[in-house]
C-alpha cells in the first residue's frame, strides 16, 4: 500500500526551501518525494505528519545532510536512525533500564546491517524495553565503533541465501 507524498507547506524554509537554494525545482521536487516515501516507510507516521516534520526546522537539517549526496532515501535512512529514533525514545531520561535480557549467543556472528548496506559484527543482543520494538543487538563496524541497532535490520550472513548474497552485493 503505498501512501500519498503530499506537498510541502513551507516553500521557504524547511526540507524544500533548503533544498530549492541548491538544486532545480525537478530534483527538488524529486529529493522530497524520496525523504517523505523513506520516513513514511520507517516512521509509520501518517502524511501530515511526515510534512510536518519536513516542513520544520529538523526538515532543513534533513536537506543539509542530503546536499551533494544522490541517495537521498539512503541518507533519509541513517538520519533517522542516527538522530530520530533517539528523540522519539529519549532513552537517556527513561526510568527503565536501557538494557535488559543481555544475551551472548550471536557474539562474533557476521551480520549484514540493511541500513548502512554493509557487514558488521553482532557483540550481544538484548531487550530494550523503552522501544515498541524491544530487540536489539549491539554490533561493532570494522573500524571497531561500537553501535545498536534493531534485529529487524541486520541479518546473519549464515542465513542469507545466494540471492540475498547477490542483492547485497556480497557474493
Amino acid at each position: 500500500m503505498t501512501k500519498k507524498i503530499l506537498k510541502t507547506q513551507n516553500k521557504e524554509w524547511g526540507f524544500w526551501g533548503t533544498t530549492a537554494q541548491h538544486y532545480t525545482n525537478k530534483e527538488t521536487q524529486q529529493r522530497w518525494n524520496d525523504a517523505f516515501e523513506t520516513l513514511l516507510e520507517l516512521s509509520g507516521a501518517n502524511p501530515e505528519q511526515v510534512r510536518e516534520l519536513l516542513d520544520a526546522r529538523i526538515g532543513r537539517h534533513f536537506a543539509d545532510h542530503c546536499f551533494g549526496e544522490k541517495d537521498v532515501k539512503q541518507i533519509t535512512k541513517e538520519c533517522y536512525f542516527n538522530w530520530l529514533a533517539k528523540e522519539l525514545f529519549d532513552d537517556a531520561n527513561s526510568k527503565k533500564p536501557l538494557e535488559t535480557e543481555k544475551n551472548s549467543v550471536l557474539f562474533g556472528t557476521n551480520v549484514y546491517n540493511t541500513i548502512y548496506d554493509r557487514v558488521d559484527v553482532v557483540l550481544y543482543t538484548y531487550k530494550n524495553k523503552n522501544r515498541i520494538h524491544e530487540d536489539y543487538a549491539l554490533c561493532i563496524t570494522k573500524d571497531l565503533k561500537k553501535y545498536r541497532v534493531g534485529m529487524d535490520y541486520i541479518r546473519p550472513i549464515e542465513d542469507m541465501d545466494e540471492d540475498e548474497l547477490y542483492r547485497a552485493g556480497l557474493a
